[in-house]
């Protein structure tokens, strides 16, 4: 047996598993049906675990090339010789049962004129005559050299291999098979490998040596990891853009529901925050400032999913959506108690293979108009060939309030209040204070913990993949459970993830399919953060019998300060999905591949509510008789993109074209059934059961088309230019402003591969990279069927239909016609600097960026009196984003059994309005000021506490006597007094982390911070009145009782305001996740029947440090905190 590593004559891969009567599609069918099996059983058997090392066969003058044929089917083995290798060989006899393979094949070729070496799952065979290494043919000068070169784990060819003769011109690029020819060589010579997503390999070449076989290893160094980039892959070295990427497994560290809340603090310029603190609710993420003067729009990045993009259509429907954030999958025209649902809650972390963010006009261009905001892309987990393994993770655990906020002690409670009454001059009384005079004085209730119980956490997830270099298969299933913190209500889901891959025999055709389907439910309670505040001293929430206690809070029936009957409000989401891709690829000659992608999206959401009976006094009854509101939502999305790429190598670089197309259609209807007046809570399913009903419903078309290129030159791995072009066309815009055109160039020079640069540097200088980009993108968000007359049953400003007139409907006009605003721009500029130091280990990024937003589309508000509530139109107003962003990462410790990684970012961000032509006289001229932030707020500033009053004296701004707050001008100007202003963009922000791994062990740790301030915990409540505070450490020590006291904080008081105005410091210091592992000796796995077995326990939301007594992170202003969830993990593969 060869036993050291050769070049053989050729690297032609010879298809000994295919021969007459193979059928692809029975041999797919049968592998769904024993997946099926598999999943049934739950995959117990250890036995169907995939490929084996022996061979059972049995022949008499058996030719060899059926014999490597039975080789390849019972070990997954692949074979590679010189297709005229087995001209000579001789027919076979041999009995063998499960003989170990390297046996097995010595004695096959025992009389054979070759020998063999095994590299990983491939067999290679040569002529005997050939010793090792390497070869030593003598050929003629100006000889042709063959090559193959192929993945040292899994042995399949690589496609696209740049080798470089080095000290020349000459070049060329594998093919799909793997192979390349360099022709007329001579004398001894350098070739470089190179391939994104693996290390470069320099390898010699003997002056005999007449064929090349070489293995690349995957990338390690994370400069040269694969990134996923807009219909394609690059790495960090080569990008021309800003693409950051999250890796699947850093995002399974955390035990999430949605996996975007795992890109907190990992992601430079990336702004997280959530709406809500349910799983299922939107989370904003805002990539480099905020671009346009009307906050009420929709601004989020575009999300892309395997290459679907994520297009839910608003219904416009839906009132007061003052986040600019979507709604997501609930456009039914009901805000649920979740605040909608996030389209990623419905997708399983485990299925996913990386995330991307994509930041400058270079990374993004490429989607042009819908690309304003940023992209991110979402790649979902790939079949890989190899034994057939199955994979179990079960995870269990609780979740559990993250911060208790210290209330007010029973104590101090009622002292406010008595001092709040004196302070009035009002006598409590039962009506006015039951606190005071109905309740128990003595009993004391800490309200968030009776309200906020832990919960539990259970998530299984199976993953089976397995197959040939030809065929492979990977398919996913998972199931979680996770309660919310509240008494009642929860989320369920369960997904499903299939991703099949095949290449033809010539290797000219491939093709992968992706389905995906979630089923998920959502159960939750209205605001039941409002009983938090409830005074410590409130009777419990049931009576003896188990209903609600109405009675015990107060006498009266006309007065309901009963703050839990949202308990028994239920919201209840139910979500399908179905995201499926076909993705063809065909190379129609080497360097040239036409490429198809089909893409279909189907998304069906129920939105209910119910208010029953018994969720009101029953004393009030005769006015309510419960209401429920039963609502939907479908969306189908379906996008057809052809592309043709073309790669060649023209003297020392490699250029890639790409000249694609998109054609995107999406439709969107919603239907919403309002019924009250029911006879009783049990009927309240039945619509036709209610004393009124209303019904209305939505349906929103949009058509989308795009004509695109990319051309990319690489010289010598120093010198990329990359330029891209993009013409696209929107339904969403009048005829004659349809289509747009947008694009970008980008260039880098990777300077370390510079020789003469080489020869300056120290030797720990080991990267640096120059690049810079401009380019130009927009928006068409600015709803649909904007620019045509729309009527409605409802005048402006109204939710209810307008009355009859003799039986005819009457309808409003409630849009005004505008066919002539555009496409919005966004152009960008960016420059930044990559440093590599000691081989690497240690890499630092810097840019600095320049957006700027101009020809907005907006919706400006006008006085009803005009008959319209809005107006959309472009507006000649600048906004401008510049920042600059930094991320280092240093493998401090290296070693066989120990590794030690630290990271960390930073990013600053500075929004201005730079122009607005006529804003004096536009609707933002009392909100928005030339020079300034978009998000400024401007209050009153507060001089200090009347010692006479005991209340809070402000600054006479404008010196004329008089306390005014005039919305109608802009701050500060006119009467206004309002002269404290406050930018309510963080000052910086960022994240850092470490991973550490000796031996088995391994622990991940990772935080994220923000500079920032915000209002303080108290705002909205008035000191004084019948609610439990979180107020300041010093208020209760430092407030104003009498005449004469010089204080800090003013009076305690039921009527006049006691509440400060100016913001506070919410920076904050959170630990995001912990990882702690541990895997099992591979002896102990394998007498357990099992390929791998880990533990660990992790975290998210562990801990927050900050000044704030709520969550300075959460956007909702809700009292209702963000979970902790800690789950124990088990993780085996069969």
């Amino acid at each position: 047996m060869l036993k050291t590593a050769f070049r053989p004559e050729s690297g032609v891969a010879l298809p000994f598993s295919v021969h007459e009567g193979y059928r692809p599609l029975t041999k797919l069918l049968l592998a769904m049906k024993l997946t099926i099996v598999l999943l049934t059983t739950m995959l117990t058997c250890a036995a169907a675990t995939g490929l084996s090392q022996s061979v059972t066969f049995s022949g008499k003058d058996v030719p060899l090339k059926q014999v490597f044929t039975a080789i390849e089917k019972q070990t997954g083995y692949v074979v590679f010789a010189n297709r005229n290798t087995l001209d000579d060989a001789k027919p076979v006899s041999i009995s063998a049962t499960k003989m170990p393979l390297a046996e097995f094949l010595d004695a096959v070729l025992k009389d054979q004129p070759f020998e063999f070496l095994i590299e990983g799952t491939t067999i290679v065979l040569s002529p005997k005559k050939i010793l090792p290494p390497p070869i030593q043919l003598f050929a003629p000068a100006g000889r042709d050299i063959t090559g193959f070169v192929f993945d040292e784990k899994t042995s399949t060819p690589i496609r696209g291999v740049t080798i470089t003769v080095n000290g020349t011109n000459k070049a060329t690029q594998t093919d799909e098979k793997g192979g390349f020819i360099l022709k007329g060589m001579e004398g001894d010579f350098t070739i470089t490998l190179t391939s994104i997503g693996y290390e470069k390999k320099v390898v010699k070449i003997s002056k005999n040596a007449t064929s090349i076989l070489e293995s690349m290893k995957v990338a390690t160094n994370e400069l040269d990891q694969a990134v996923v980039q807009a219909y394609g892959i690059t790495s960090k070295r080569l990008a021309t853009g800003n693409i950051t990427r999250v890796s699947g497994e850093e995002i399974r560290r955390q035990p999430v529901m949605n996996p975007m809340a795992a890109l907190q603090g990992k992601v430079t310029g990336l702004e997280f925050s959530y709406m809500e603190p349910n799983a299922s609710s939107p989370v904003k993420l805002q990539i480099r400032g905020r671009n346009s003067i009307n906050a009420n729009m929709i601004s989020e990045p575009l999300y892309v999913i395997d290459g679907i993009p994520q297009t839910v259509l608003e219904s416009g429907i839906i009132l007061n959506n003052t986040t600019g954030v979507s709604y997501g999958y609930v456009q039914s025209g009901i805000k649920n108690f979740t605040g909608g649902q996030s389209p990623f809650f419905n997708i399983n972390p485990r299925d996913v293979e990386s995330i991307e963010v994509l930041k400058d006009a270079d990374a993004t261009a490429i989607y042009g108009s819908r690309a304003a905001n940023g992209v991110i892309l979402i790649t979902t987990k790939k079949a890989q060939a190899g034994r057939t393994s199955l994979s179990v993770d079960l995870q269990q655990g609780i979740t559990m309030v993250s911060r208790m906020p210290k209330m007010m002690s029973l104590r101090e409670y009622l002292d406010m209040r008595y001092e709040a009454f004196r302070n009035d001059g009002i006598t409590p009384t039962v009506d006015n204070a039951p606190d005071l005079k109905f309740w128990d004085t003595t009993r004391s209730t800490n309200w968030i913990k009776e309200l906020l119980r832990p919960g539990k956490n259970t998530d299984l997830s199976m993953s089976l993949n397995g197959g040939d270099q030809r065929t492979s298969f990977r398919l996913g299933a998972g199931y979680t459970q996770q309660d919310e913190l509240n008494r009642s209500g929860g989320n369920k889901r369960a997904t499903f993830h299939l991703n099949l891959r095949h290449t033809s025999i010539n290797q000219k055709l491939s093709i992968s399919i992706t389905t995906a389907y979630t089923a998920s439910k959502v159960e939750a309670t209205n605001n039941i953060a409002a009983g938090f505040v409830n005074p410590p001293n409130a009777p419990p929430i049931f009576d003896e019998t188990g209903k609600f206690n109405y009675l015990a809070y107060n006498p009266n029936p006309d007065i309901n300060n009963f703050p839990f009957s949202q308990l028994l409000k239920i919201n209840t989401q139910k979500t399908n999905v179905l995201n499926s891709n076909l993705s063809l690829n065909y190379t129609l000659f080497k360097g040239l591949t036409l490429t198809g992608s089909l893409s279909y999206q189907n998304m069906q959401n129920t939105n209910d509510i119910l208010e029953p009976y018994a969720a009101e006094d029953p004393r009030a009854r005769i006015f309510f008789k419960g209401s429920a509101m039963f609502s939907g939502t479908k969306n189908n999305n379906l996008a057809f993109e052809p592309q043709l790429n073309y790669t060649r190598s023209i003297a020392k670089g490699r250029l890639s074209v790409l000249l694609a197309a998109t054609m995107q259609t999406t439709s969107t209807t919603t239907n919403t059934v309002q019924a009250a007046d029911f006879p009783n809570d049990d009927q309240m399913q039945s619509v036709s059961q209610a004393n009124f009903t209303e019904i209305s419903n939505t349906a929103f078309d949009y058509k989308y088309a795009a004509l695109f290129t990319r051309i990319n030159y690489n010289w010598d791995q120093k010198y990329i230019l990359n330029l891209q072009a993009r013409r696209d066309g929107s339904s969403r815009f009048a005829p004659g402003s349809r289509f747009g055109n947008f694009g970008s160039i980008g260039a880098s020079w990777i300077a370390t591969e510079e020789e003469w640069l080489q020869k300056l540097l120290p030797s720990w200088f080991s990267f640096i990279k120059l690049r810079s980009s401009y380019g130009i993108t927009g928006s068409d968000n600015v709803g649909d069927y904007e620019y045509l007359p729309r009527y409605s049953t409802s005048s402006a400003g109204a939710t209810r239909r307008m009355f009859t007139y003799s039986d005819v409907q009457a309808y409003v006009s409630i849009i005004p016609v505008n066919q002539q605003y555009r496409w919005e721009a966004l152009r960008s500029l960016e420059a930044g600097l990559s440093l590599g130091f000691m081989d690497d280990r240690i890499t630092l990024d810097l840019s600095a960026y320049d957006k700027r937003s101009s020809n907005q589309l907006t919706q400006l508000p006008t006085p009803l009196y005009t008959g319209f509530s809005r107006v959309r139109a472009n507006w000649e107003a600048t906004v401008r984003n510049q920042g600059i962003e930094a991320a280092v990462r240093a493998d401090i410790i290296r070693k066989k059994d120990l590794r030690l990684t630290v990271f960390g970012n930073i990013s600053r961000n500075t929004n201005t309005l730079i122009a607005y032509p006529g804003l004096e006289n536009s609707p933002f001229a009392s909100r928005l000021k030339i020079g300034e932030s978009l998000n400024m707020v401007y209050i009153k500033k507060v001089t200090g506490v009347n010692p006479l009053t005991g209340e809070y004296s402000f600054e006479d701004h404008n010196k004329d006597g008089q306390i005014v707050e005039n919305y109608n001008v802009f701050p500060g100007t006119g009467n206004d007094d309002r002269s404290l202003a406050y930018d309510l963009n963080p000052k910086f922000f960022g994240g850092f982390g470490t991973d550490l791994s000796w031996k088995r062990y391994s622990l991940s740790l990772n935080f994220a911070y923000s500079n920032q301030i915000g209002p303080p915990a108290y705002v909205g409540v008035n000191p004084g009145g019948m609610a439990n505070l979180i107020l300041p450490e010093d208020m209760l020590a430092n407030h104003w009782r009498k005449p004469g006291d010089v204080v800090k904080y003013a009076k305690f008081s039921m009527i006049t305001d006691a509440r400060g105005t100016e913001f506070v410091n919410t920076s904050y210091l959170r630990m995001t996740a912990v990882q702690f592992s541990y895997a099992m000796p591979e002896k102990l796995t394998k007498k357990a029947g099992l390929q791998a077995c880990n533990f660990s326990v992790r975290a998210s939301n562990i801990f927050t440090i900050t000044r704030h007594k709520m969550d300075p992170s959460s956007r909702s202003g809700s009292f209702m905190p963000m979970p902790t969830i800690i789950v124990g993990n088990l993780s085996i593969t069969l």
